[in-house]
């Protein structure tokens, strides 16, 4: 509460402008043309935006094996410890180790707001989070993430997938 108390007129500019900001690679090189390589021999050079997150997401997200097992016969382990309701402290804790100025996720909200208004945020979170255990709903907007697509240090060949 401090800090929103705390907020003057060019702070809350600062702040609007931050929170509201449209994704941006801040001037940084953009992904050059990608080259999909079969035995070492390019065959398909990808220049469009869409065909690139193609190519990253068959990089980074393997398909599952075709021979998954029936879940319905799969032996499952006895549980390690016994299921426990999530706490208000929890939460307080998860959202102080949040770094403040990442880039914020689906929900737009930036996590210095979560850190600096926890107090007043985490009486609402908790009994959201303990009802999707209770009800066993989870929503599918959260199971959407953003994947961040950054060059490995050292490679001398930007133009493969594999060196992100």
């Amino acid at each position: 509460m401090d800090w929103l108390e705390g907020v003057n007129a060019k702070s809350v500019w600062d702040a609007n402008r931050f929170i509201s900001a449209p994704g941006s690679d801040g001037g940084r090189t953009k992904i050059p043309t990608l080259k999909e390589k079969i035995n070492g021999r390019v065959v398909h050079e990808v220049q469009d935006n869409k065909e690139k997150s193609r190519m990253f997401h068959a990089t980074f997200f393997k398909d599952p094996p075709a021979h998954e097992e029936d879940e319905q016969m799969f032996q499952y382990p006895m549980p390690a410890f016994e299921f426990e309701t999530i706490q208000n402290e929890q939460i307080f804790r998860a959202i102080q180790r949040l770094q403040p100025y990442k880039a914020p996720g689906l929900s737009d909200v930036a996590n210095v707001v979560l850190i600096k208004c926890a107090d007043q945020l985490v009486p609402y979170l908790g009994p959201i989070y303990r009802a999707t255990f209770r009800l066993r709903i989870y929503p599918d907007t959260w199971k959407e993430f953003v994947t961040v697509v950054l060059r490995k240090p050292g490679k001398t060949d930007y133009t493969i997938p594999n060196a992100y």
